[in-house]
């Protein structure tokens, strides 16, 4: 059986069948948009004249999650707080390793897709860009996570 990518709004470039289930629930309910994929999928010699933010982020959520539902398990974070929380320690974790799998993925992620736009996005655009990915990528990453570290050892 074929895949219709174009049918199922799935890039070309980075199509993944989704391990975590969540994630692949999420995708399922909501789609990429046609515009999203063209985006992924752009050659990284091409630019578009113009984009709609949306769709970069769109684009940037999709990449995110695939990053994420590919890691090796070891290395993928089991809870919660080793995604999001900054500073301080965390059990046997210093910050640096514990330091937010979403803020070290999502800046080469959007600045990925939003350099092959031109004329280029605003400064606050971008800062809200930043914002909204981190917000959405958590939201979808914990429906996977358990919420703490207690949680996680119970699940293994």
């Amino acid at each position: 059986m074929s895949i219709d990518f174009e049918k199922i709004h799935t890039p070309k470039t980075l199509s993944h069948v989704f391990e975590l289930q969540p994630l692949a629930d999420t995708l399922a309910a909501k789609p990429l948009s046609a515009a999203a994929c063209k985006l992924i999928d752009m050659p990284k010699n091409e630019f578009l004249d113009t984009e709609e933010e949306i769709n970069a982020i769109e684009a940037a959520l999709y990449i995110l999650s695939v990053k994420f539902d590919t890691l090796p398990k070891e290395e993928r974070p089991n809870d919660r707080d080793k995604v999001r929380l900054v500073g301080g320690s965390y059990g046997d974790f210093t910050a640096a390793e514990r330091a937010q799998w979403i803020t070290r993925n999502r800046g080469p992620t959007i600045e990925q897709l939003i350099s092959r736009v031109e004329p280029p996005f605003h400064a606050q655009s971008i800062d809200l860009m930043y914002k909204d990915v981190a917000a959405m990528i958590d939201e979808r990453l914990a429906k996977v996570l358990p919420k703490d570290a207690r949680d996680a050892k119970t699940q293994r």
